[in-house]
């Protein structure tokens, strides 16, 4: 499959959206972002097994936990491998205590019958973040 640039504008705008979604807990435009059975999946972050299947599960996961003052997601590329469309971009967490958190963000596209969605997010920090792969 070669993407076009209209898939590009696609893909790129799922990936703004997320942020903007996110931040201002919008829940029920979860699937503008994801697709039904997608897959959110921490365990590269928090170091052990923590990954949400289904969309109902990354809402119920999102809704539960406090939220940064705010997401800044950046630098995001698309690419083809094995027949299937891929991401890679950074993201950083302003806390309220002045710190900062960052990382990666690894993601795997499908294009659903609304257009590109994302069918699995992994999140990491910036140590293990194997960028290459």
């Amino acid at each position: 499959m070669e993407m076009s640039t209209d898939d590009l504008v696609q893909l790129q705008q799922v990936t703004a959206l997320y942020v903007h979604v996110i931040d201002a807990k919008q829940w029920d435009r979860l699937p503008d972002i994801y697709v039904d059975d997608a897959v959110f999946d921490l365990t590269g972050l928090v170091g052990s097994e923590m990954r949400f299947d289904g969309i109902d599960a990354i809402k119920g996961f999102l809704t539960s936990m406090p939220m940064p003052l705010a997401h800044v997601s950046t630098n995001h590329t698309f690419f083809e491998e094995g027949g299937e469309v891929h991401g890679r971009g950074k993201w950083f967490f302003p806390g309220e205590d002045g710190t900062v958190s960052g990382g990666v963000y690894r993601d795997r596209f499908t294009r659903s019958a609304a257009g590109w969605r994302l069918q699995e997010r992994q999140v990491f920090g910036w140590a293990g973040a194997d960028e290459t792969t």
